[in-house]
């Protein structure tokens, strides 16, 4: 027993008096000393790089975390600009701005969706594939959808200020029940 307490000591004093030991284990221990910090700096930036440059650990952690702390969804923030946006355009007394106001509103949608993993394709091609407890609104957006289509085949299609404003309040209506803005 007198051995394993000896060794025991020994090691103690090894790990926590350095300066008992002789010079030439000193210099030693200073080397491993050294070794092991350049490891662990070296650990530490490795460590950061990967964080920045690898996706997985971001979408696995970060974005959980900033979606518990914050109550929004992660995506909210960037659509809530992209919102703005068409919503200064759809008020412009401009026509053709009240019509790009449209069509980025749709593709907000669109993008959400596909985002969201609720449709692959687009959504015209899967409007009716999504069911009906996801996208309530079906209906006021195959309306909005025909005002996009009929923007995009006749350039000469008369778009009033008060019919902007109700096509962007279904997208709206729409994003705000996905919690996207």
């Amino acid at each position: 027993m007198i051995g394993i307490e000896k060794i025991w000591q020994n090691i103690f004093n090894f790990l926590f008096h350095p300066e008992n030991l002789p010079k030439e284990v000193q210099n030693y221990v200073l080397l491993f000393k050294i070794i092991f910090s350049i490891y662990g700096v070296l650990f530490f930036l490795f460590s950061i790089y990967f964080f920045k440059r690898v996706s997985w650990p971001k979408g696995a952690f970060l974005i959980d975390l900033k979606e518990f702390f914050t109550f929004k969804p992660y995506r909210t923030k960037i659509y809530e600009k992209k919102w703005k946006k068409i919503v200064e355009k759809g008020e412009s007394e401009i026509e053709a701005e009240r019509k790009l106001a449209i069509l980025e509103a749709d593709s907000i949608l669109e993008d959400y969706l596909k985002s969201e993993k609720y449709i692959d394709k687009s959504l015209e091609q899967e409007l009716e594939k999504i069911p009906e407890d996801i996208l309530k609104e079906k209906e006021e957006v195959k309306k909005a959808r025909e005002i996009k289509k009929s923007i995009l085949e006749d350039p000469s299609f008369e778009l009033s200020l008060e019919k902007t404003r109700e096509i962007l309040e279904i997208y709206k209506k729409i994003l705000k029940n996905f919690e996207a803005i």
